[in-house]
């Protein structure tokens, strides 16, 4: 299958929980991120096309600040390799600077680590 993705996939080495900031539940738990988005696993499915407004507490500050805030749109679903959860890929809506600014900042603070690494 042909490679979409415009932006590098990082891997966070932690589990991060992700919140929804309407509802303050947990969304699921961040599998990969992107600049432009990011997949997260959960124990309920999303619908494709769900908007939703995001909270990312992040495991270290950065630039002393504690998480991220987003909105992001469902693009895809499916069944996670574990059949009890459910992966989701979300696309960021217009993200802010100071969000893209974050994240980024967070690959270089060893928060995230490229996908393409190999196993040892």
């Amino acid at each position: 299958m042909e490679e979409r993705r415009k932006h590098k996939r990082r891997h966070s080495i932690f589990y991060i929980k992700v919140y929804d900031e309407e509802t303050g539940k947990m969304a699921g738990r961040l599998v990969d991120i992107t600049t432009g988005g990011m997949m997260l696993v959960s124990e309920e499915p999303i619908e494709v096309g769900t908007i939703s407004r995001f909270r990312m507490p992040l495991p270290e500050k950065i630039r002393d600040i504690g998480e991220i805030s987003f909105k992001a749109r469902s693009v895809w679903n499916g069944p996670d390799i574990n059949n009890d959860f459910f992966d989701t890929g979300f696309q960021f809506i217009e993200p802010s600077f100071e969000t893209i600014d974050l994240i980024c900042d967070s690959f270089e603070n060893r928060i995230f680590t490229d996908s393409d690494l190999e196993e040892k």
